[in-house]
């Protein structure tokens, strides 16, 4: 994976479940993650290790049953193109250079259905893609990136699902996620 590819799936990931704040002499990024799911914490850990040249710190705050992983370095906003503070009120989006690339497209949303998506069963047998946010903006976001792959989404409320069989198919051939939690219904890649 190049950089840039590698550079848009933390995007995604920092969409999903980061965010950006301040330190007084640096910004920190840092990404949460269930406790549980341990091969997803290591993935992570790879990701921001090989994209910032250093070993993120990981933290456990029993307090909020949730581990995150941290790095700290200076512009880290903009690098990622992300700002610092709330995504929503910030009204933050995919940046622009995610945009041009098919390739970025697709390690973006592979981020994004890492940290906030899931696979789940209707009906006993019809598997369904979901993402799941609040800020509509990244819902918005998320439709356009699988659209302009090829696949035909719908929002219901503050998700964004798939539903045909052959595209729930291909979604997980294409994408590629990384979080092994997505694999419950399917076999692992």
């Amino acid at each position: 994976m190049n950089n840039n590819n590698t550079k848009a799936e933390l995007v995604g990931i920092t969409l999903g479940d980061g965010n950006i704040g301040r330190y007084k002499r640096c910004q920190y990024l840092r990404i949460y993650c269930n406790p549980k799911h341990i091969q997803y914490i290591k993935e992570v850990e790879k990701i921001l290790t090989n994209f910032f040249k250093k070993k993120p710190y990981i933290y456990f705050r029993k307090d909020a049953g949730v581990t995150y992983l941290e790095i700290s370095k200076k512009n880290i906003d903009s690098i990622l193109q992300i700002p610092v503070g709330d995504k929503i009120k910030n009204k933050v989006s995919v940046p622009k250079w995610i945009w041009k690339k098919n390739s970025h497209i697709k390690s973006c949303i592979r981020g994004l259905f890492d940290t906030d998506g899931c696979l789940y069963i209707t009906g006993g047998k019809y598997k369904i893609v979901n993402f799941c946010s609040h800020n509509p903006l990244l819902l918005r976001d998320f439709k356009r990136g699988l659209e302009r792959l090829g696949y035909n989404p719908f929002i219901r409320r503050s998700n964004v699902e798939l539903g045909r069989m052959a595209e729930v198919e291909q979604f997980f051939k294409e994408i590629k996620p990384r979080n092994l939690q997505h694999y419950r219904f399917n076999k692992p890649r």
